[in-house]
């Protein structure tokens, strides 16, 4: 268990580091009168403190979650941990009268923003920017995929290879038609999310499944409604006869 917790907490420094550098939190908290720049920092500092103690209260809550040798699976609930964190307490600061009203759902576009995820404050589900897009697409030109099948399914099964690998056993995976198609049956995120009664919060994270593969010609994602289950889907793929 000292590894574990060890591991978690490496996890969750890494994370936060990334996490707090991207969200914006002004946009949550928008003061109805104007505050100085110095103020505005120790709010700023005092929301992050809050943030993190709760986030280390949930990795601690869901450590039991965290499958056996999978290196991989702090860094999952370190992540999901601190988007249920400043869900709740950007949500607990922002009920203050000296600030703009803000609902869930604003709150959950400042949290998106943070993972890199664009959540639209109207409610409606959201999307990722496809940051592999290119990546991906010159890897398919490249190994010579665009032109022959067999060299694209080789290059899919390796990218697929390291996917599975990145996303370790807290995830599950299993192969349907055509190949090399997946289908994720278990979603960590989206686990986490429901056993803390944070639905909102679980299309973030199947937002970021879905670009996962983009730039691929004939990659398709599809949801399957609320469980996280969904599908990576390839075609002309194929191994060659």
């Amino acid at each position: 268990m000292g590894f574990l917790d060890a591991a978690a907490r490496k996890a969750l420094d890494a994370q936060r580091f990334t996490f707090f550098r991207t969200i914006q939190l002004h946009k949550a908290l928008e003061p109805v009168e104007k505050v100085g720049s110095a103020a505005q920092r120790a709010t700023a500092y005092r929301v992050k403190e809050s943030i993190s103690n709760s986030a280390e209260a949930l990795i601690e809550k869901h450590s039991d979650a965290l499958p056996d040798d999978c290196a991989r699976a702090p860094s999952h609930l370190a992540t999901v941990a601190l988007a249920i964190a400043a869900q709740r307490e950007l949500l607990l600061e922002a009920s203050g009268e000296q600030y703009m009203l803000a609902n869930a759902n604003k709150v959950r576009t400042v949290v998106a923003g943070g993972l890199g995820v664009f959540a639209p404050p109207t409610g409606e589900p959201p999307y990722a920017v496809p940051a592999m897009w290119i990546p991906n697409r010159l890897s398919v030109i490249f190994s010579g995929g665009i032109f022959f099948p067999a060299r694209k399914h080789a290059l899919l099964e390796r990218m697929l290879g390291n996917f599975e690998a990145d996303l370790g056993k807290a995830f599950t995976l299993e192969h349907v038609e055509p190949a090399p198609t997946r289908r994720m049956t278990k979603c960590f995120y989206t686990e986490i999310c429901k056993a803390e009664e944070e639905p909102l919060l679980a299309p973030i994270f199947t937002a970021m499944h879905e670009v996962t593969f983009a730039g691929v010609p004939g990659y398709v994602f599809e949801r399957e409604g609320e469980s996280g289950a969904c599908v990576f889907r390839f075609d002309g793929g194929q191994r060659s006869a």
